[in-house]
């Protein structure tokens, strides 16, 4: 997603894809809005995957993201674009090479790094 390629779900996802968690979306087509909406938002939001494991079909990751952003998740444009950074930890379940869950377990603003 890094690269604003929103075709990548196709690849990586599963159509009974269920998500949840600090109002992550719950399916396939609202995660694939959540992605639109965030090329469009953060035009130069990056991710990076600071740790993970994975036990079988479970994967845990702690993740760090940071950009520019133009609007809050509720479609409020903001006054002007600011700077923002988080870091989450998320549960992911993969099946047939496909991710088939996401839970977000917890979500934290950070300091821009």
């Amino acid at each position: 997603m890094n690269r604003r390629d929103i075709s990548a779900l196709d690849e990586l996802v599963s159509v009974d894809y269920r998500g949840g968690g600090h109002g992550w979306p719950g399916d396939v087509t609202a995660l694939r809005a959540f992605y639109q909406w965030q090329a469009q938002m953060r035009p130069d939001w990056s991710i990076s995957v600071q740790e993970s494991i994975e036990v079988g079909g479970c994967v845990v990751l702690r993740a760090f993201a940071a950009g520019t952003i133009a609007d809050e998740e509720q479609s409020r444009p903001l006054a002007a674009p600011t700077q923002r950074a988080v870091e989450w930890l998320a549960m992911y379940r993969v099946e047939d090479e496909r991710i088939l869950e996401i839970q977000v377990l917890e979500v934290r603003e950070r300091s821009m790094r």
